[in-house]
């Protein structure tokens, strides 16, 4: 059951993914028709549904009944997976299906824009204070951390490193898809583009916060305006992407060093 249920899903998610990214230009192809900015916040608003229904109670409760009433690893990476998939559809009207001309890319045309301002700096700050708290962090405080933020993926025994990139890397695309390139963006059409940063990142702290139990975190609020910031310099999905994956990579091998070894 759980096979085919992952196999469906995973035929589903890459036909969706890969329409999506064939509707990405990878470099400027002449005068574009204007934004339609408010197909492109509906998209928005519809995936942040998506989102949020994934993570409703009643909706994990059915979920759980097809893995026996008991959450494995398996069983929340699928819910992972489904939730990207429902955020992939709007994704997919507003890219490929519905054009809103919003010429977010899916690689940057340039990196250079990262080095202009300040970006770099607070992307740099936020590894040196993961850095920092962590090695500074006695063991019994990062298992702590470690078992709240990763949950069943982390025992006495250490982290299960395959199922947590799997599940880490579908929860950062489904993030960075629904509130860098379908929300931030959206928000652009209708305010400046650091106004549109601040406000995805204040809904991205309290996502974090409310969905996920974490609370209101400086780390988070630095994280969702640089990669907000990211987003906004090379209009793309794959760098904030890279930096979203690369910072939490960061931050569990920081935390679980040593454990279980």
């Amino acid at each position: 059951m759980f096979e085919s249920i992952v196999a469906t899903l995973t035929a589903a998610g890459l036909v969706l993914a890969s329409q999506t990214a064939l509707a990405l230009p990878n470099h400027d192809v002449g005068r574009e028709p204007p934004f339609a900015r408010g197909r492109h916040l509906v998209a928005a608003l519809a995936a942040g549904i998506a989102y949020v229904v994934t993570d409703l109670d009643f909706a994990k409760s059915a979920l759980l009944e097809w893995f026996g009433g008991t959450w494995t690893t398996e069983a929340v990476t699928f819910v992972v997976a489904a939730q990207l998939l429902l955020v992939m559809v709007p994704v997919w009207l507003a890219l490929a299906v519905c054009d809103t001309h919003s010429g977010v890319t899916l690689w940057p045309k340039s990196w250079k824009p990262l080095r202009d301002g300040y970006t770099l700096w607070l992307l740099a700050g936020i590894f040196v204070w993961m850095l920092s708290r962590g090695l500074s962090m006695p063991e019994s405080e990062r298992a702590a951390l470690a078992e709240d933020y990763y949950r069943i993926m982390f025992s006495s025994e250490g982290l299960d490193w395959a199922w947590y990139l799997t599940y880490m890397t579908t929860g950062a695309l489904a993030e960075e898809l629904l509130f860098r390139v379908l929300l931030q963006r959206g928000l652009e059409g209708y305010m400046p583009k650091h106004a549109a940063v601040l406000v995805q990142a204040i809904l991205w702290v309290l996502m974090h916060a409310f969905l996920y139990g974490y609370g209101l975190s400086l780390h988070h609020v630095i994280g969702g305006v640089v990669l907000g910031l990211v987003f906004m310099r090379t209009r793309s999905l794959m760098a904030p992407l890279l930096c979203h994956l690369l910072i939490n990579i960061t931050l569990a091998a920081v935390l679980v060093r040593g454990i279980g070894a």
